[in-house]
C-alpha cells in the first residue's frame, strides 16, 4: 500500500472522529479530557488558521475538534498536529499551537470552547527525532497505534 498524504491522514482520522463513537473515546482516553461523555459540536480538517501573536505568521491546526459535554454542556476542545516520519516543525511551529488554542478559547466560530489540548500524532520515529519539540504539545498520539484501528496510518509509517 502507498504512504498517504498528511491531508489524506487528516481527513481519514477527522472522519473517524465524526463517524465514529467507539474511536472518538478511544482518543478522548489520551487526554485529560478521557472521562468526558461528549458530542461533536466541530470537526475541522481543512487547516483552520489564524495569525500568530508570536511570530506574526499565519499558522494552522490540522485537525480541530470541538466537543461539548452531555452533563454539563462546556465545550472543549483538541487541536491535532499531524507529522509524518520525514517531517519537520517549521520555527515555533510547537508553540503557536498552545498560543493559537488560547486565542480561540472562547469563540463563537470555534464553538465557544472553554478548554483544550494540543495533540501531535506522528510516527514514533518522529517523535523520537523531535522529542524536545514534541514534548512542548498537551499529548502524543503514535502513528503505530492509530494504526491498529485506522489501517491507512500503518501505510505512512516512513
Amino acid at each position: 500500500m502507498q504512504p498517504l498524504s498528511e491531508k489524506q491522514l487528516d481527513k481519514i482520522f477527522a472522519d473517524a472522529l465524526r463517524d465514529s463513537e467507539e474511536f472518538r473515546a478511544w482518543v478522548l482516553s489520551r487526554t485529560k479530557f478521557g472521562n468526558r461523555d461528549a458530542e461533536v459540536v466541530i470537526i475541522r480538517s481543512d487547516h483552520p488558521w489564524s495569525r500568530s501573536r508570536l511570530t506574526g505568521r499565519d499558522s494552522e491546526t490540522d485537525i480541530l475538534l470541538v466537543l461539548r459535554d452531555r452533563l454539563t454542556a462546556e465545550a472543549f476542545a483538541l487541536h491535532f498536529e499531524n507529522k509524518r516520519a520525514n517531517g519537520s516543525f517549521t520555527p515555533l511551529q510547537p508553540e503557536t499551537y498552545q498560543e493559537r488554542a488560547r486565542q480561540w478559547l472562547g469563540l463563537p466560530k470555534f464553538g465557544a470552547y472553554t478548554d483544550f489540548e494540543c495533540v501531535l500524532i506522528a510516527p514514533r520515529a518522529f517523535h523520537s527525532a523531535n522529542h524536545d519539540k514534541a514534548e512542548i504539545f498537551d499529548r502524543y498520539i503514535a502513528y503505530e497505534d492509530i494504526a491498529k484501528i485506522l489501517p491507512g496510518f500503518g501505510s505512512s509509517l516512513t
